[in-house]
């Protein structure tokens, strides 16, 4: 019988995948350097799980 074994994410690692993923690297690739699915990378790209942190005001004032 196979055990599923959840895997916590940082914030921090969570975005380093976005950053590779949006470099260029293959999501089955960043998905099995951090033994994850490439459906999970899929989904924190997306941001359905590990949402980006909301700019701040004074960041949108930079910004704009």
């Amino acid at each position: 019988m196979s055990e599923t074994q959840r895997i916590r994410l940082s914030a921090e690692t969570a975005e380093t995948i976005r950053k590779r993923v949006a470099a260029g690297e293959r999501q089955c690739d960043v998905a099995r350097d951090h033994g994850i699915s490439a459906a999970t990378v899929c989904r924190i790209v997306n941001g359905s799980r590990h949402a980006q942190p909301q700019q701040t005001q004074e960041q949108d004032a930079s910004n704009g």
